[in-house]
């Protein structure tokens, strides 16, 4: 039986699975009962000490680590509405964020090496223009809370608890999207039809913690296994944690994959894994397979967005290395369309956003419930369905329609190519693509250049090298950055 709320989950595990490990870094552990205890002080703390109070909306800023797990708990618990926020919070991003969603408080981890340090930095700012508030209020939270402050029962609470599941923003474009626990914990539940987690397992997420920051730790909340939060610079000593946790579950971007397997190279570092699993951007045949010749696992890849409230796609495991852009099939719990002209990927289902937080753009969505993904895919046997490229991805260059994905596709097959982003400016009217190659990168600009000048003699372009192309946190492409030089 589901139940909607993670106060049901940590009463339920802390009472069935109280002495073993429930969430972990690279400071300490916690077991199922401490975990209940720190998530109860902590509301206590924030209700009687801070005054804050279902509705109110906490911006919530820190690293992957346990501490990061439990302000998210302690705050929804509450009934309070959550805006994840970058590690790094850059003034100028979090004004857009602000602008969008006002915060009555902000919470950052201040960092807690030792019992007498605080953990929490928290600051009461205020909603409205001119509120006496916004100057600077300061709360230090302690390390230890003590049980003065441990409340009981947050349960009605948490249903009234708003989750601002924030876009990527890769396009300078910040949208939100209002889930509340229900739909996370059940998206969880409709997952693990696929991807069984089970008490005992680990899991460990190494998304950026702005990044859909639930997929770090529902589901081994729910599921009553170990969750692992391991910081960029944890990941240096990744093996260990692997062997000393014996991680069965891991979820990561391919770029943090790639980096993951140059730290791990041989097969008894990975013998603990059951799914390894690639998700927030395109996971390449070369990376699979690399993967199962290297160490012999099969990557698997998952596919969902901010509007689905999480993965909607998963490839089965015979299937892991099938070429192509493949994106996986449906989950159990999600209605799947693909427009007939258009060949655009259509999703419906419980989780599936209704429309976008103050936004003045009418919603993808229409009048049958389906979210218009925007994203083209072709579907072959079994329902397997591959990416085949963006409805606003085509331009028009030299009087043909090009597909900026069919391109990118070609380049990639040059030898001696890295990785390659082709865009394009409206303002400089220029294609740009830019790429990273191998030792013998002039070779590759030879032929990309051929291959444009075949395919593009009347349009304006540019081709880049760059050593490395530039990423945001959680690891995916910065257009905006590259698309700026070509301004």
């Amino acid at each position: 039986m589901i139940n909607y709320t993670f106060n049901d989950y940590l009463e339920h595990w802390a009472l069935h699975r109280s002495k073993l490990v429930a969430l972990a870094d690279a400071e300490g552990e916690l077991t199922f009962r401490e975990l209940l205890n720190r998530v109860r002080s902590l509301q206590g703390y924030f209700y009687e000490e801070i005054g804050l109070r279902t509705g109110d909306t906490v911006g919530i800023s820190s690293p992957r680590c346990v501490s990061l797990v439990l302000i998210y708990l302690a705050a929804l618990g509450l009934g309070l509405s959550v805006v994840p926020l970058p590690e790094q919070l850059e003034a100028n991003h979090y004004n857009k964020i602000s602008a969008l969603i006002p915060m009555d408080a902000l919470v950052s981890l201040e960092g807690n090496t030792g019992h007498s340090r605080t953990e929490y930095c928290l600051k009461r700012t205020g909603k409205a223009e001119g509120d006496t508030r916004a100057a600077a209020e300061y709360f230090f939270v302690p390390h230890e809370l003590g049980y003065r402050h441990i409340r009981h029962n947050y349960s009605s609470m948490e249903e009234q608890a708003i989750y601002y599941n924030l876009t990527s923003g890769s396009t300078g474009d910040i949208k939100s999207v209002r889930t509340g626990s229900r739909e996370i914990i059940l998206n969880a539940w409709l997952v693990d039809r696929r991807l069984p987690l089970k008490a005992g397992d680990c899991y460990c997420c190494l998304f950026a913690p702005d990044m859909h920051p639930h997929e770090l730790f529902t589901r081994p909340i729910v599921f009553g296994a170990a969750c692992l939060l391991l910081n960029n610079h944890s990941l240096r000593s990744f093996g260990g944690y692997m062997r000393r946790y014996q991680i069965t579950h891991l979820l990561a971007t391919p770029h943090t994959l790639t980096n993951l397997l140059l730290i791990c190279p041989e097969e008894k570092d990975w013998l603990s894994v059951q799914y390894l699993i690639g998700s927030g951007e395109s996971v390449s045949y070369v990376l699979r397979e690399k993967f199962y010749t290297q160490v012999r696992q099969k990557l698997l890849i998952a596919w969902g967005c901010t509007e689905t409230t999480g993965i909607v796609l998963v490839v089965p495991e015979e299937l892991f290395l099938q070429k192509g852009s493949i994106l996986g099939s449906p989950v159990q719990g999600y209605e799947i369309r693909i427009e007939k002209d258009t060949q655009e990927l259509l999703i419906r289902g419980e989780c599936v956003m209704k429309e976008y937080w103050k936004s003045t753009e009418p919603p993808p969505v229409d009048g049958y419930g389906y979210y218009h993904t925007g994203d083209l895919v072709e579907q072959g046997p079994g329902g397997l369905l591959a990416f085949a490229g963006r409805r606003d991805a085509f331009i028009k260059a030299g009087g043909r329609k090009v597909s900026l994905y069919g391109l990118e596709q070609q380049i990639r097959q040059i030898q001696g190519i890295r990785e390659t982003a082709v865009l394009y400016s409206d303002s400089s009217h220029t294609l740009g693509v830019f790429y990273s190659g191998e030792a013998d990168a002039h070779a590759a600009y030879i032929d990309i250049l051929e291959l444009m000048n075949h395919m593009l003699s009347q349009a304006q372009f540019r081709i880049i090298e760059r050593s490395e192309l530039p990423k945001l946190t959680n690891g995916k492409l910065d257009k905006q950055r590259l698309v700026a030089e070509l301004h």
